[in-house]
């Protein structure tokens, strides 16, 4: 029996599920649009339930359109847009509000604070330039202004991560909460020289470490996923990188 290669490429507008033979031909595909959401000038959300859900539709889509069967993926790897922000509750699986999308631009004013505190010595440690894109920002507003994920961060109750984040931890049950180098390099967050969280910025941000995903390498088994989010199978979530 044939075995393919699921890719995952969850952009901006939408998500494309691709099965690639093992001489990484693309044998089928299946894309689905999500949507954005404008709540005001600059603002940019969306729904981190419906891009699950979308997830799961399209890659049952490339599946009927291949005639594979679900047994035959031998491994998944995803990708996605980089910096969008998540929180959500760590028993339940539900988001807390919606994810700030990378092109919002909310964050500006705490970006021009820290270009104003240490512009060079924060992008030499980070190798990231300090702009609204950027994950670090993000939550540290959502921190400021959400009261639900105030209190659920007070609590132990919530994790935080990029899509890439929100994806696998779905996929696997909860199993993983991880994220690879290429995500993390523009979150501010990663030193570009050790490869883990920067402490100075988890300090002068006060982002606690523990809701946020463990830092592993774009080529690595990170966990299987559970049978009961993904068509009653066990395949290897094996690969992430961010953009597409």
């Amino acid at each position: 029996m044939s075995s393919f290669i699921l890719s995952i490429h969850q952009r901006t507008g939408g998500t494309r599920a691709m099965l690639l033979d093992r001489k990484a031909n693309a044998v089928a595909s299946a894309f689905g649009e999500i949507t954005q959401f404008f709540p005001q000038a600059g603002w940019v959300e969306h729904d981190a339930n419906e891009i699950w859900e979308v997830t799961r539709r399209v890659v049952a889509e490339a599946l009927q359109n291949g005639r594979i069967s679900p047994e035959q993926i031998d491994a998944i790897g995803v990708t996605n847009q980089r910096d969008t922000t998540v929180f959500w509750d760590k028993r339940s699986g539900q988001p807390v509000g919606r994810a700030i999308a990378w092109q919002d631009q909310r964050t500006l004013p705490l970006c021009e604070q820290l270009i104003a505190q240490d512009k060079a010595g924060i992008e030499a440690r980070t190798g990231m330039v300090i702009v609204p894109d950027v994950t670090a920002a993000k939550i540290r507003w959502l921190l400021d202004n959400d009261r639900a994920i105030q209190k659920g961060v007070a609590r132990g109750e919530l994790l935080c991560g990029t899509i890439d984040s929100w994806l696998i931890w779905k996929l696997s049950g909860g199993a993983a909460h991880v994220t690879d180098h290429s995500n993390a390099a523009v979150t501010l967050l990663q030193n570009a020289s050790s490869l883990t969280y920067d402490d100075a910025l988890l300090s002068a941000l006060s982002i606690p470490r523990d809701i946020l995903p463990e830092l592993r390498p774009s080529s690595e088994v990170y966990a299987t996923t559970d049978p009961m989010a993904f068509f009653g199978v066990r395949v290897p979530i094996a690969g992430a990188g961010g953009d597409q």
